[in-house]
């Protein structure tokens, strides 16, 4: 690596690690036509949804786990698990009736 290619990795680095995500959800292009179900239907989707998310915790666990504490994979896959948490929780809140349909 030359120290031009050292400078630009750490410049890209850096703006990386600033820079904040916006998450894109392929899921969410569903959700715009959801009106196009009926509700039944689209409540028994969305809790088959959170069964399939459901089971991606123990791998994502496990990944953590094969992991040191403190670790950048380690870091990775509480920051995956994080976002799965947070699924779970707006698919719970949605399937227990917070739906609100236009």
């Amino acid at each position: 690596l030359t120290e031009a290619g050292r400078e630009r990795f750490l410049s890209l680095l850096r703006e990386n690690l600033r820079s904040p995500d916006l998450p894109t959800h392929p899921g969410d292009q569903g959700l715009l036509f959801l009106h196009a179900l009926p509700n039944e239907e689209v409540l028994a989707l969305l809790a088959e949804r959170r069964v399939a998310t459901e089971a991606l915790r123990p791998t994502l666990d496990r990944l953590r786990d094969n992991h040191a504490p403190g670790s950048t994979g380690r870091l990775v896959a509480e920051h995956r698990i994080a976002h799965l948490e947070a699924e779970l929780a707006w698919l719970e809140s949605v399937i227990a009736g917070t739906l609100s349909r236009e």
